[in-house]
């Protein structure tokens, strides 16, 4: 019953996503929400740099292999009324840096509409934790603790490949004009212009390090089924 009632919510918000943007979504597809306040420290930019990835690694698997994949649907929006969205979240996204939220209470909104939660160890994502159990949430990042000393350390750190090559594509125009994303990409990668204040690079690799947690989650309990 309580996934008839998940779907239909589903259902209802694919079919206002049509009405407004004309685009038709799958709703047997894990619907992936972020809707918050535009702002770095909320880091809507590493959801993005996620996606991004995802995109890139699907064109490289053969149509067999894609069936293998659990699909999903991606919101990101501003703040937004919890009419519609909320109820058909299924992974709602929390990923602001650490020590960076005064509350964050919209987390508890996806929560009791059933929805899992990838994020930091931030704003209401510490009390959820406490009461729910750390290990039934999705928890990846940099402690709060550190974050002034990472934040003096970033010009040196590492970063990983995998999001050198994301900036190498934005910076050559892979996914549009490279002149108009080049402050984007220098704000987080170019620490002579940038100083990536919210520690997106530091976070960048356990961030997907959880998002495929999420992956073999829902594709071992078939919450999602697959593309047929």
């Amino acid at each position: 019953k309580w996934r008839a009632v998940k779907q239909a919510n589903k259902k209802r918000l694919a079919a206002y996503i049509q009405s407004i943007y004309g685009t038709e979504v799958n709703t047997d597809a894990l619907f992936d929400i972020q809707v918050k306040r535009i702002h770095e420290y909320k880091r809507q930019y590493l959801n993005v740099l996620s996606v991004i990835w995802r995109y890139k690694q699907l064109k490289k698997l053969s149509p067999e292999e894609r069936k293998k994949v659990v699909p999903r649907v991606v919101a990101i929006g501003g703040k937004a009324a919890s009419e519609i969205i909320i109820p058909a979240a299924e992974l709602s996204q929390h990923i602001s840096t650490a020590g960076t939220e005064a509350s964050g209470t919209s987390n508890m909104k996806f929560q009791m509409n059933g929805c899992l939660i990838i994020g930091t160890m931030d704003g209401a994502n510490i009390e959820i934790a406490e009461e729910s159990g750390k290990e039934n949430m999705f928890v990846f990042g940099v402690d709060a603790d550190d974050v002034p000393r990472l934040r003096k350390e970033r010009k040196n750190f590492k970063t990983d490949k995998r999001f050198d090559e994301i900036m190498a594509d934005i910076e050559s125009g892979v996914f549009g004009d490279k002149d108009y994303f080049k402050p984007l990409v220098d704000s987080i990668s170019n620490m002579k212009v940038g100083n990536d204040w919210f520690l997106v690079a530091n976070d960048f690799a356990d961030y997907l390090r959880a998002q495929e947690e999420v992956d073999e989650l829902t594709h071992a309990t078939t919450i999602v089924p697959s593309f047929p």
